[in-house]
């Protein structure tokens, strides 16, 4: 990441890379919540904003003692649970 950042922003090189996979769990997400909702079941778009709010809810708050590392991966990692949600329905 040296090559994208200079020293100041050095840091940054982590947290996008995992920010990038929150994005691919929310990309996985948003095609079944699209075709959940085209087939009338706008039900299973709430239980998973749901699940995304109530892992933040208790994510960020815990992941506070590893400072910005673990808030980072908390909300990367908030995606998960609507992924369980989705794959058990």
């Amino acid at each position: 990441m040296a090559l994208l950042y200079d020293p100041r922003y050095q840091d940054a090189g982590w947290m996008l890379q995992v920010l990038c996979v929150r994005l691919l769990l929310v990309a996985t997400l948003s095609n079944s919540e699209s075709c959940l909702i085209a087939l009338g079941h706008p039900k299973y778009s709430f239980i998973q904003n749901l699940c995304r709010a109530i892992a933040m809810f208790i994510a960020i708050p815990s992941a506070g003692r590893w400072r910005v590392k673990g808030v980072i991966w908390a909300v990367a990692l908030s995606e998960l649970p609507p992924l369980v949600v989705m794959w058990v329905e």
